[in-house]
């Protein structure tokens, strides 16, 4: 009967923990929704009738220079290596990392997380979808924490 009891406590520490990841990880992307929103008001009029006629290009290229932000987030980039980490809206998050296979041939990966109130599940092509826990959850956490202050800083610099 302890057992049981610790189990239930371990599970509900856990589902808590993915509760306020993910509760943290929709409002960063809330919050970087509107810098991105904000920015293109600060835009000159002129400007802005322009962006409105080719609104998606611009936020695309928004989330590219948001996405140079985050791509060192994991650390150094091999040789050969190319990786990607955004918000893409508030309740996702994507991580991309392409590198060059040995034959020259390029391999990648994509794993999209998407962020709701039970917390983040992890999505990938051709394998189940599941949430996070545990190491794979500290580490998401801190990935957006980090990825947040990065870009804030990129858009109050702007």
């Amino acid at each position: 009967m302890i057992g049981t009891t610790e189990q239930f406590n371990r599970v509900k520490k856990v589902q808590q923990n993915s509760a306020e990841v993910a509760a943290r990880a929709l409002e960063y992307g809330e919050e970087l929704e509107t810098m991105r929103k904000d920015y293109l008001k600060k835009r000159p009029k002129t400007l802005r009738a322009k962006i409105s006629l080719r609104n998606r290009r611009l936020e695309k290229s928004l989330l590219d220079e948001e996405s140079s932000v985050g791509r060192n987030i994991f650390g150094a980039l091999p040789e050969g290596h190319h990786r990607e980490f955004f918000n893409l809206s508030p309740d996702i998050w994507i991580w991309h990392e392409e590198e060059s296979a040995p034959d020259g041939q390029p391999a990648s990966q994509t794993t999209r997380y998407q962020v709701d109130k039970r917390g983040v599940k992890k999505v990938r092509l051709a394998r189940p979808n599941v949430y996070l826990k545990d190491e794979e959850l500290e580490n998401f956490d801190k990935a957006t924490r980090k990825y947040f202050t990065l870009a804030k800083r990129y858009y109050e610099g702007k």
